[in-house]
């Protein structure tokens, strides 16, 4: 079970990097919810995570994620990661790293 929860975990990470939007939320349950770091309040479901993605993706030229380390915890999945982006216009680049804690959708088996 839990090596499923990582390759779910990891193919919505890819489908990110390559900007491939539908594939991200298919890896996502639709009542999900996120907060990134910036937001001032949570994004509900896919419209309010698409939302937040196409905003990423307008305001950077290059942002990917690389997964360091997964670890399971109960329905969850910790996951230790590195982001790196380059600001369109800017050509500012940055890299941080931090953790984010993923729920087992409902939807996956």
């Amino acid at each position: 079970m839990h090596q499923q929860s990582f390759q779910i975990v990891d193919e919505l990470i890819e489908a990110w990097n390559r900007r491939d939007l539908e594939a991200a939320l298919e890896r996502m349950d639709p009542d999900c919810e996120a907060r990134p770091l910036e937001a001032t309040e949570t994004l509900h479901g896919h419209d309010g995570v698409a939302a937040a993605f196409r905003d990423w993706f307008d305001a950077f030229e290059e942002f990917t994620i690389e997964a360091k380390d997964f670890s399971a915890h109960g329905d969850r999945v910790l996951v230790a990661m590195r982001q790196r982006a380059r600001g369109k216009g800017s050509g500012l680049e940055g890299t941080r790293g931090l953790a984010t804690l993923r729920r087992r959708s409902r939807a996956t088996p």
